[in-house]
């Protein structure tokens, strides 16, 4: 199921792994729940913030910094989740225009939480999501600088 974490006391153990690398952490405690638009919405409203800053910025520096035209992605998240007993497993990925990046994370509540489902949830996703940005930002790196920078 999920995962409750009320104090320092009690926690979940769990972890993301990604190309085979484990990132396990017994005894994680603490973290705050999301609260606002659900998952979709909150990702629509982001989108068009993110393209209305983007034209600005354009409109303001001249109409895009040496005739450049204003280019929109969009890029497939698919998470799937699944709840057995105590434990929470996620699988993500990420398509990235055509660069592929998976994850895998769980939560497991300890037993002497009361059950809430959803909070296991965040925990896996939130521990997948985390590993999908630490893989973006390696590419980043790796495609800036090269591979001896990593």
């Amino acid at each position: 199921m999920g995962s409750n974490v009320s104090g320092a006391a009690h926690g979940d153990t769990g972890g993301a792994t990604s190309g085979g690398t484990s990132r396990a952490t017994p005894g994680d405690t603490g973290g705050a729940t999301a609260t606002g638009p659900s998952g979709a919405a909150a990702a629509a409203e982001a989108a068009a913030a993110a393209t209305t800053a983007v034209a600005a910025e354009s409109a303001a520096s001249g109409g895009g910094g040496g005739g450049r035209a204003v280019r929109t992605k969009d890029w497939q998240l698919s998470l799937h989740v699944v709840e057995d007993r105590d434990t929470t497993r996620v699988h993500a990925v990420l398509d990235a225009d055509g660069n592929v990046l998976h994850s895998d994370a769980r939560s497991r509540r300890n037993p002497r939480d009361t059950p809430a489902p959803q909070v296991g949830d965040e925990f896996a996703v939130g521990r997948a999501l985390v590993d999908l940005g630490h893989q973006l930002l390696r590419a980043g790196v790796h495609g800036a600088t090269g591979p001896a920078e990593e």
